[in-house]
């Protein structure tokens, strides 16, 4: 293109003009490239993207457990479930991460007697909230537990930590929960919607008991001895024992009312954290 001496553009000699463009391009080049280096820095140094809990900072004392359909939760769960009806302790062992030859010995023995009383577990809802890292949670397991020779199911309300593994996903024991997951269970204990589901536990478990006395005399022999010993005396006779007040006045050994768990099992009088305390030490829960 040719510039034209007089030919003026807004105002400017189109020559000057263009000899002044010329110390422009250098600037110009240098603040293009200088964003450029910026938002690479900005994107290197841009924190990753929080969880929903994390970026929300959830508030583990007002948590609502929300009933979940999620399939490799439920397949953990339902693993943990027939492993304690059917007395598999090596699965229960995967399912906390366990691994010491002894306790698993220990733990063989014991579920050995207690799976003289289980038939299965059935009809089972999962209620969860986020844990503390993200593809965890804090699990609260609703099932219903059928046992031998008795007509009645035994409603369960089981509490579990579950987290995200190389090896998928994994329930942990109370002792391996670190100072902020332990914390986070027990705020969660205290929330409106965790007492009520506690509560409704414990009322539904009061009604069944009294409404099957062999529910309720075994209910007696768990509380007193646990699985194990109640599966000793149910091979050496049947109870007839009538239910009384005090087999309603069903302790908070957990739950709201303690820091340990946050529910107890109608059957083996303890969370599936517990269960896998007692795998852990191979000894009764």
């Amino acid at each position: 293109m040719r510039y034209e001496k007089n030919r003026k553009i807004f105002g400017i000699d189109e020559l000057t003009l263009q000899r002044f463009g010329r110390f422009l391009l250098l600037p110009l080049a240098a603040l293009i490239l200088i964003l450029v280096i910026l938002a690479l820095d900005h994107k290197k140094t841009a924190k990753p993207k929080e969880s929903k809990a994390e970026a929300a900072g959830y508030d583990y004392a007002s948590a609502t457990p929300e009933k979940t359909s999620d399939t490799e939760i439920h397949t953990l769960v339902q693993d943990y479930l027939t492993a304690r009806a059917q007395g598999d302790a090596e699965e229960l062992y995967r399912i906390f991460g366990l691994s010491d030859e002894e306790g698993l010995a220990k733990l063989k023995e014991q579920m050995a007697a207690e799976k003289k009383l289980y038939e299965s577990f059935e009809n089972t809802s999962i209620y969860v909230i986020p844990g503390v890292e993200s593809g965890s949670y804090i699990a609260y397991i609703e099932t219903q537990a059928w046992f031998r020779k008795i007509q009645t199911p035994a409603p369960v309300l089981l509490r579990a930590y579950i987290v995200k593994t190389d090896e998928g996903l994994r329930m942990k024991t109370d002792e391996m929960l670190n100072e902020a997951e332990t914390a986070a269970v027990k705020a969660a204990e205290g929330s409106e919607a965790v007492k009520k589901m506690n509560n409704d536990y414990r009322t539904a478990l009061a009604k069944a008991i009294v409404s099957d006395a062999k529910l309720g005399s075994l209910y007696q022999k768990l509380r007193a001895g646990g699985g194990a010993a109640a599966a000793a005396d149910a091979e050496e006779e049947e109870s007839t024992e009538a239910v009384t007040d005090a087999v309603i006045e069903i302790p908070g050994r957990a739950g709201t009312e303690s820091a340990e768990t946050s529910a107890e099992s109608a059957a083996p009088a303890e969370t599936a954290a517990e269960t896998g305390a007692a795998a852990s030490e191979g000894t009764e829960g």
